[in-house]
């Protein structure tokens, strides 16, 4: 008997909810800490992770420095979540 599944598509999140849940919490880094090594403001990040404001090249090349991933994988996010 075989079973046909439905591909899964996840709903797209917001880069700054993907930063919050799987980046920051998991390795207990705070909103401070990652804003001081980003050189933007706390203020700045926490509107970021709130949703508030959107992924640019300088935000996506600073994440992907920290994080060692590449600048390409916080834009596509964003377009993602901007084209859902």
């Amino acid at each position: 008997m075989s079973s046909a599944h439905a591909p899964f598509n996840p709903v797209p999140r917001h880069p700054g909810k993907v930063l919050e849940t799987e980046y920051l919490v998991p390795q207990n880094i705070s909103h401070y800490d990652l804003a001081k090594q980003l050189h933007i403001t706390e203020t700045s990040l926490d509107h970021f992770i709130a949703g508030e404001t959107d992924v640019d090249y300088v935000l996506a090349f600073g994440l992907a420095h920290v994080f060692r991933e590449s600048p390409e994988l916080w834009i596509r996010r964003q377009q993602d979540w901007d084209t859902f």
